[in-house]
């Protein structure tokens, strides 16, 4: 009786034997009896067709024996053990990214058994092209329409196991800033109107530059005093309750 086995094993994940036992020139052997050790995988722990699959139901070392008997009723057996290890556990997050800006993902996934070693991303998001995908362990990706994508993480740590994750990741719109003015003139208060909208959320955050250096607020609807004439660029961004942000 002999057999092999595929060289990495992991928890959960199938095992192929191979039987290359021989008859050493008596009676064709006819039939085989494998037990797996694994009392946790119930009926599966046996098995009796000539090169079987097993799944290991936890990590840790099996003793499996394959007991073969010939057409005249010659018995043999023999026993391997098999160290299984742990799989990795994938997992990740993600900030909230709006559309037109990154999205930062944070993997935490936890090894079990030696260190992750590699990590392969699917951001869900086929119109990017080759930035769709990433090997790096913390990326980030631009998605340029809001939506929910569905992104995908596997990781394999040093034993050689793997383990993959999927999580919906929302993508919400970016607010739209707008303002108005009433008439500026020198040293009276000039109205600014927040005209912001926002399709997600609410706006929450406001901040004004008023051009001339020294003038800024973060009111909604501010009122400012120009000291000089001239013409100034006014510029109002405004961020929704979401964390996006857009600016005029």
């Amino acid at each position: 009786a002999n057999f092999t086995y595929s060289a990495t094993s992991c928890m959960l994940t199938p095992v192929q034997f191979t039987d290359h036992s021989q008859n050493n020139g008596g009676s064709a052997i006819t039939q085989w009896l494998w037990n797996f050790n694994d009392p946790g995988s119930g009926m599966q722990n046996t098995s009796t067709i000539p090169n079987p699959v097993h799944s290991f139901t936890a990590a840790g070392t099996y003793h499996v024996t394959l007991r073969v008997t010939s057409q005249m009723g010659c018995v043999d057996s023999t026993m391997k053990s098999i160290v299984v290890s742990a799989q990795p556990l994938a997992k990740f997050s993600s900030d909230t990214g709006c559309a037109g800006s990154y999205t930062h993902f944070t993997d935490s996934s936890v090894p079990n058994s030696g260190t992750i070693i590699s990590w392969h991303w699917n951001f869900g998001d086929p119109s990017s092209g080759l930035n769709n995908t990433s090997n790096l362990q913390n990326p980030s990706h631009l998605y340029a329409n809001a939506g929910n994508y569905t992104v995908h993480l596997t990781v394999i740590n040093s034993s050689g196991c793997q383990h993959d994750t999927l999580q919906l990741v929302p993508v919400p719109s970016k607010p739209s800033a707008m303002f108005q003015y009433t008439a500026a003139c020198v040293n009276s208060p000039t109205q600014f109107t927040d005209l912001s909208v926002t399709p997600y959320g609410s706006i929450s955050a406001w901040f004004w530059d008023f051009g001339d250096g020294t003038g800024t607020s973060t009111l909604q609807n501010p009122t400012y005093i120009y000291s000089s004439p001239g013409t100034y660029n006014v510029k109002l961004r405004v961020t929704n309750t979401l964390g996006c942000s857009d600016s005029i």
